[in-house]
């Protein structure tokens, strides 16, 4: 039973994932002009590593960023 469940949990997600990557491509021109207006802002959050050769653990501790482009 746990053999199967698996097997269907695995099934469902490779298709999930196979058909994420479908998209609908428009076949439009982009100049430079309009790739040079306005702004990009990302917040960022991830985890960072910080290693120490005196500690046993490994300690990982939040961190926070701010991307503009």
């Amino acid at each position: 039973m746990k053999k199967i469940t698996l097997i269907i949990l695995f099934t469902i997600t490779a298709i999930h994932t196979a058909t994420a990557q479908e998209y609908n491509h428009t076949n439009t021109h982009h100049t430079s002009e309009s790739s040079e207006k306005g702004w990009r802002i990302a917040g960022v959050i991830g985890h960072t590593y910080i290693n120490s050769n005196e500690m046993d653990d490994q300690l990982f501790v939040p961190s926070w960023g701010l991307d503009i482009d």
